[in-house]
């Protein structure tokens, strides 16, 4: 840590950010879950859940960031743990870019399905409906 307690590691939130939506997003369609469904499973708003997948935030120019609390209503109703929504610090995810077709992608998919499968719903956890 530098004198102003900042990491000698530059951490771009947004890429951040990013991930954890595509991780929502990618656990929620696994499940077979709606954005609308899931946001009545944890008590918040629909375009919450939207913006959290889309990195979106009221803050004109500034990353999506949600919420601790958000964040683990979200798991809860999904039935993961949520460390499995959140990007570790080990493996900084890059940057999307729309220009380039990033083709490692779908394997990152399949292993974060593999994930959430790995993990049984806790007992007494209120998940939210599936849509057939």
């Amino acid at each position: 840590m530098s004198e102003q307690g900042t990491s000698a590691v530059e951490i771009d939130w947004a890429t951040y950010a990013e991930e954890l939506g595509r991780r929502l997003a990618a656990v929620r369609r696994a499940q077979g879950i709606t954005q609308i469904d899931l946001a009545h499973a944890d008590g918040v708003d629909r375009n919450q859940v939207q913006n959290i997948e889309n990195s979106r935030t009221s803050a004109k120019g500034k990353p999506g960031n949600t919420t601790l609390r958000t964040l683990f209503l979200l798991a809860a109703a999904l039935g993961v743990p949520p460390a499995l929504l959140i990007p570790s610090l080990n493996a900084v995810p890059g940057a999307r870019r729309r220009e380039r077709f990033d083709l490692s992608w779908p394997t990152a998919e399949i292993e974060l399905l593999e994930a959430v499968k790995a993990f049984p719903v806790p007992e007494g956890t209120r998940q939210s409906k599936r849509v057939s």
